[in-house]
């Protein structure tokens, strides 16, 4: 089963509390965006990883996709 969100005009989704609630997640955790075959998969980080935070890691990323 899938859930329809929408896109706000900041380029924002909400996730719905029944998936929060379901995976445990909470105001504050951090999550992984990949893009993979034009679907976007978002992954639990349960710890943070330096290498992976930070403006320098998202200019990366993006500039990849």
């Amino acid at each position: 089963m899938g859930w329809i969100v929408k896109l706000n005009g900041k380029g924002r989704i909400v996730i719905p509390r029944e998936v929060r609630g379901k995976l445990g997640l909470s105001k504050g955790d951090s999550l992984v965006l990949d893009i993979r075959g034009g679907e976007i998969v978002l992954t639990i980080l349960r710890e943070k990883k330096a290498e992976n935070s930070g403006k320098e890691h998202l200019k990366s990323f993006l500039s990849e996709h």
